[in-house]
């Protein structure tokens, strides 16, 4: 693993850690706020492992890219029927996470059939 590949790694566990600090001791105002950093949080995490090329299987455009995109966007389903922080930070988190995975393997899916 290089040096730039852990460092893209550790940002990601960094924002992840740090968006969670921030919702559990509500260091965010509730709702609009707390919801959009959540997301861009959720779409920081996944772009920093996309650049970092860590598993590159996830950003091929192959099944398994797709798979866990669809994972992470039923896991947001499923948190936005919660309540309370499920729908606080799960969904937006999650629905982050899932849209950024879906961007990234359609874009290497477009490139690799056109």
């Amino acid at each position: 693993m290089s040096g730039t590949q852990i460092t893209f790694v550790a940002a990601s566990f960094l924002i992840l850690a740090a968006i969670t600090a921030f919702v559990q001791f509500r260091w965010l105002p509730p709702g609009r706020v707390q919801s959009v950093s959540v997301f861009i949080a959720g779409v920081a995490v996944v772009t920093a492992l996309w650049i970092a090329g860590l598993p590159p299987k996830w950003f091929a455009g192959a099944k398994s890219g797709f798979g866990i995109t669809l994972s992470f966007g039923l896991g947001a389903l499923l948190a936005r029927a919660g309540s309370g922080e499920k729908r606080a930070f799960g969904f937006p988190l999650l629905l982050g996470m899932s849209l950024t995975f879906l961007a990234a393997n359609v874009l290497a899916f477009a490139r690799r059939v056109l």
